[in-house]
């Protein structure tokens, strides 16, 4: 895992709670996800980041009823 990776995920890590109803939280949100994207497109291949573990790192900032709202 490259320094990069290391700084997006802790990124991730420190990166609060999406608040429902906040549309600033989830424009951050949607920002974090964009350059994870762009940075993990520009590394050769997932870098690490395989098995779902960015996916469900993200998965748990956004709260239980958005999640929901997404799956119907």
């Amino acid at each position: 895992m490259n320094e990069n990776t290391v700084e997006l995920l802790e990124e991730v890590d420190s990166f609060n709670l999406v608040q429902t109803g906040y549309a600033k939280d989830l424009d951050k949100f949607a920002d974090l996800i964009d350059v994870i994207v762009t940075n993990v497109m520009e590394s050769s291949g997932d870098d690490g980041l395989g098995y779902g573990s960015l996916y469900f790192k993200l998965l748990k900032k956004l709260p239980e009823p958005l999640i929901r709202d997404y799956q119907r």
